[in-house]
């Protein structure tokens, strides 16, 4: 299987809170409740943009991932 990290460009690093939120807006929500402001804060405060990568599986983009 061939599989390639790719950094985000400048311009996408502005997608990742948004993917992160969709995917985890459901969990946190019925866990916790979802605090926007709360969350955003957390992940742009604790998470460096260029730590994201996206997965490159046979040209295509299957994933991101944070490293």
């Amino acid at each position: 299987m061939e599989i390639e990290l790719m950094p985000l460009s400048p311009d996408e690093s502005g997608l990742t809170f948004d993917i992160f939120k969709q995917y985890m807006k459901p969990i946190v929500d019925e866990a916790l409740g979802w605090d926007e402001a709360f969350q955003r804060h957390g992940f742009t405060t604790s998470l460096q943009p260029e730590w994201f990568h996206w997965v490159i599986h046979h040209g295509h983009q299957a994933g991101l991932i944070c490293r």
